[in-house]
């Protein structure tokens, strides 16, 4: 899927978005854990990351000028090792938010891919919590490998 599900457009993130991801990350871990266990600090640790490009490896659902959706790709090692998670806010689940983001992650990997030295391969990692199932299926339906939880 290249477009988001109608209704919804995407753009990459930047710091005046810091807040309402922020706002987007706490609702889910109060859906998800019955408690907050993000803070902001570490969005901002995050996009402080010198191998992140936010232009090209974030990614922010919106709709009606409220963040929906949000992910992020990062290489690593040069671009062998990529580790990547997102999340969806809980009134925006189940409309194709997730697979969307999902693709945007795997389009990039492939990019970071071709980016590896020759001989060797990129390995792509999408953390989620134990708790999201539908995550965890959507992943395994993608052909993902389940490490641990």
């Amino acid at each position: 899927m290249t477009n988001p599900p109608p209704g919804y457009s995407v753009r990459a993130a930047t710091w005046d978005d810091l807040d309402a991801v922020g706002k987007l990350l706490v609702a889910a871990d109060l859906a998800d854990l019955g408690e907050q266990d993000f803070f902001i600090e570490e969005l901002q640790d995050d996009w402080r990351q010198p191998q992140l490009d936010m232009a090209t490896d974030t990614w922010l659902v919106k709709s009606n000028g409220e963040a929906c959706a949000y992910t992020w790709l990062l290489g690593r090692n040069s671009h062998r090792d990529l580790d990547s998670w997102g999340v969806v806010h809980p009134e925006h689940r189940g409309r194709g938010l997730g697979a969307f983001l999902l693709d945007m992650v795997e389009r990039r990997a492939a990019e970071h891919g071709a980016l590896v030295p020759p001989g060797e391969r990129a390995k792509l990692l999408f953390h989620t919590l134990a708790v999201d199932g539908a995550a965890r299926e959507l992943l395994l339906g993608r052909r993902f490998d389940l490490v641990r939880h």
